[in-house]
């Protein structure tokens, strides 16, 4: 069998340099390419039954066993890869001949993090592919292989560049994290930025000015998606980005349009979510005496053009009394669930609550059920919660960070004393118990902070603040905490993080 060598082309493009590396391939032109390397010896006649459909048989004294590929082996593989305005992204260009998906991979050259993969799916002869989650002032090695042919390797290397000062962060770490990445607002000043951890080496390797001016932190919230983008809310403005930075939406002065402006708050406040292809937002109706501020949190569903889809007023649906005042319910967060039911908490009245979520239901908005953590709130409860499981005190007070753990049970960040709950609740019995609590760093949380898990389970707690500690979900010990450290602070209101989220996921 005559074979023919073929030494892959790698060349860089000008904007990057680095060093290039090859491997050499064989291939049979008996069998249209689907032989990658043969090292057998063939010293006798060969008769090769190979087509280039299936896999060919050398009757030499060497065998050839050939395997079918969907596209042709590549006799031109490059790789190159070019810095962005954001010193922590980088843009790669692949070149391969004839045209066919590739794969991107890239690791920190001295080893401190994991592999990380970006395919390119079409049949291109020159894939432009983003490269992200990078650390600082750090030294990669990429390599790109066409998708059919792995062995294919050619690579390259690129540095990142220094982080601006006021976004210089990262986390001081104690013990081993499972989530790989964690995400925030930046935790040094109330800029809208949003960015993400390497919580295996503390690194700050995500960043994104999200809206300018504008604000995040204690009021403005931050939302990372299961599409892997980034939501925000910022001072009345509705935006998301994905993860190269790129607009998925963006409402300017949401607020206005909604006709969703004053309140205690001055316009849409505290918590956003994406769920499908709707966003949910708040704001508070106003009227009364109290200081002209006494006022109801309206929960608003708005579609993927920023339009109203529908509205939810509490005052229809809830017990509240006559002679309600002031900021009654508090509401700080939204949480819709994979039915789209929407979870709420009312941070005045030490309550939670469940509603009916499809806004084409005669019963949207109705509750499913409410569930108080104070004998003292102004909301009845639904719900019969059993206390024995958690040998602490009874109850939740001052609650943020409302949502449901992978399994579907209730979580919250009890802020009076300091710990996240988990609760499961049965709708059918109307009974709950309280089935683990895990403490924060600080004995008592004031506003805002983070109770979550990660996909496995593991949760997350957080006051507002520079903390976040994660525990194992199987023996409820410690595994991780951490500790923001910033380049420069913006002083005590912008020094800490409002809520986490664990992004093991991405």
């Amino acid at each position: 069998m005559r074979q023919t060598s073929i030494l892959l082309l790698i060349s860089a493009l000008n904007a990057c340099g680095g060093d290039k590396t090859v491997k050499d391939t064989t291939v049979d032109p008996n069998t249209d390419g689907d032989t990658l390397e043969d090292t057998s010896s063939d010293t006798g006649t060969d008769t090769d039954t190979g087509t280039g459909t299936g896999t060919g048989t050398d009757t030499g004294t060497g065998t050839d066993t050939g395997t079918t590929a969907a596209y042709p082996v590549p006799t031109q593989l490059e790789v190159s890869c070019q810095d962005t305005s954001n010193p922590l992204r980088f843009r790669c260009i692949v070149i391969v001949e004839p045209a066919q998906p590739v794969e991107l991979s890239y690791v920190r050259t001295d080893g401190l993090s994991v592999v990380r993969s970006q395919p390119s799916d079409e049949e291109l002869a020159r894939h432009e592919i983003p490269v992200y989650f990078l650390a600082p002032d750090t030294e990669y090695e990429i390599s790109a292989s066409p998708t059919s042919w792995p062995a294919q390797i050619a690579t390259d290397t690129f540095t990142t560049g220094a982080l601006p000062g006021r976004i210089e962060s990262s986390l001081a770490m104690t013990g081993a994290s499972t989530m790989g990445l964690i995400g925030t607002h930046l935790p040094c000043n109330t800029d809208a930025t949003a960015v993400i951890y390497d919580t295996n080496t503390g690194d700050l390797v995500w960043y994104e000015e999200m809206d300018s001016p504008g604000a995040f932190g204690l009021i403005d919230m931050v939302q990372f998606t299961d599409e892997h983008t980034i939501l925000g809310e910022s001072e009345g403005d509705l935006i998301e980005v994905d993860l190269t930075g790129a607009d998925v939406i963006r409402f300017n002065n949401l607020d206005d349009t909604l006709n969703a402006t004053g309140g205690l708050w001055n316009g849409l406040h505290h918590d956003v979510f994406k769920h499908d292809d709707t966003y949910y937002v708040m704001f508070q109706d106003t009227g009364g005496s109290w200081f002209g501020l006494d006022g109801l949190d309206t929960l608003i569903l708005v579609d993927d053009t920023g339009n109203e889809i529908t509205r939810w007023l509490p005052e229809e649906h809830l017990p509240i009394p006559a002679n309600w005042s002031g900021d009654w319910l508090h509401t700080n967060t939204i949480y819709v669930d994979e039915a789209g039911d929407i979870y709420l908490s009312w941070l005045a009245q030490s309550a939670i609550g469940k509603i009916v979520g499809d806004p084409t239901s005669p019963d949207f908005g109705t509750p499913i059920w409410i569930l108080t953590g104070d004998d003292n709130s102004g909301l009845p409860s639904d719900i019969t919660v059993d206390w024995s499981q958690v040998g602490q005190a009874d109850g939740f007070s001052f609650q943020h960070g409302l949502n449901l753990t992978p399994d579907g049970r209730v979580m919250l960040l009890d802020n009076d004393r300091g710990r996240s709950l988990i609760i499961d609740v049965d709708e059918v019995s109307s009974t709950a118990v309280v089935q683990h609590a895990y403490d924060a760093h600080e004995g008592s949380c004031g506003p805002q902070g983070t109770s979550r898990t990660t996909s496995t389970g593991n949760p997350i707690v957080g006051c507002y603040g520079d903390w976040i500690r994660e525990y194992d979900g199987s023996t409820h010990a410690m595994i991780w905490e951490a500790q923001v450290q910033c380049a420069q602070s913006g002083g005590w209101l912008s020094s800490g993080a409002a809520r986490w989220y664990a992004l093991d996921t991405w």
